[in-house]
């Protein structure tokens, strides 16, 4: 994957796609990246580099709805983000939120499954 313009990306097949996050989603992150298990595969320095990317790239959504409940509460703020921001797919590995399938307009993806769409590859 390639970046093109602000707020876009463009795949290998040039099909265009924007991100959208919050505040919460690059919380998240940095969170998660702390964790032993990322910790072990992922440098403190390059997921700060990715977070501040994701601010400085994204479609940034502020003021998010509060009426989206995922299975796991702590995961409404990703619903009421896609729904803020448009989204045609939230991307995720979550299994419960991937058991939905969908959110109102939005379809719910995996990794691999966006990736194979835009034939982008999951490998290095």
């Amino acid at each position: 994957m390639s970046f093109g313009l602000k707020n876009s990306c463009v795949g290998s097949n040039r099909k265009l796609f924007t991100l959208v996050a919050c505040e919460e989603l690059v919380r998240e992150l940095r969170d998660v990246a702390g964790r032993p298990f990322f910790r072990a595969k992922l440098r403190t320095d390059v997921a700060e580099v990715l977070a501040i990317s994701i601010q400085d790239l994204a479609f940034y959504c502020k003021d998010l709805a509060s009426g989206s409940l995922a299975p796991d509460p702590k995961d409404s703020y990703l619903l009421a983000l896609a729904e803020a921001g448009q989204a045609e797919f939230l991307v995720t590995g979550d299994k419960e939120l991937l058991a939905l399938g969908s959110h109102k307009t939005t379809g719910i993806v995996s990794v691999q499954e966006f990736a194979a769409m835009f034939d982008l590859g999951t490998n290095p």
